[in-house]
């Protein structure tokens, strides 16, 4: 499944097996992982990653369904963020952030790092306490 999601996002940038394979991974080998036929590494995959100019966020939610609770998530945060809302989205992190400090859920801490690195980006501000880091 991540193969295929990284194999549509390298072709649909128009980048060859070849061009972001040079020096990290055999082109055979990236083939096979493309189409669901063997592994690669993680440190590999961030490379890869790296190359094709998407972060391993965005990636995680690109291979998430549709339907998931964290890609509706995802997909609110975006709109917030196109809309430079940094009231909303200090909103949702704050409700995250305290949600697991109550909880210890880490999927709270998810959401709320997303939230948090939005905002850096707007304002460039880190929300995050160092524990919470």
């Amino acid at each position: 499944m991540f193969g295929e999601v990284f194999k549509k996002l390298r072709k649909s940038k128009h980048i060859t097996l070849e061009a972001i394979s040079k020096d990290v991974i055999s082109t055979s080998q990236l083939s096979r992982w493309e189409n669901g036929l063997s592994d690669i590494s993680l440190n590999k995959l961030i490379i890869l990653l790296n190359r094709i100019n998407v972060s391993p966020q965005e990636f995680i939610a690109m291979t998430i369904p549709e339907n998931n609770e964290t890609n509706n998530f995802l997909k609110n945060l975006s709109l917030l963020y196109s809309e430079k809302d940094s009231i909303s989205i200090y909103r949702i992190f704050l409700k995250n952030i305290a949600a697991y400090h109550h909880t210890n859920n880490v999927d709270y801490l998810f959401h709320a790092s997303a939230a948090a690195n939005v905002l850096f980006d707007i304002k460039n501000k880190n929300y995050l306490t160092p524990q919470d880091q």
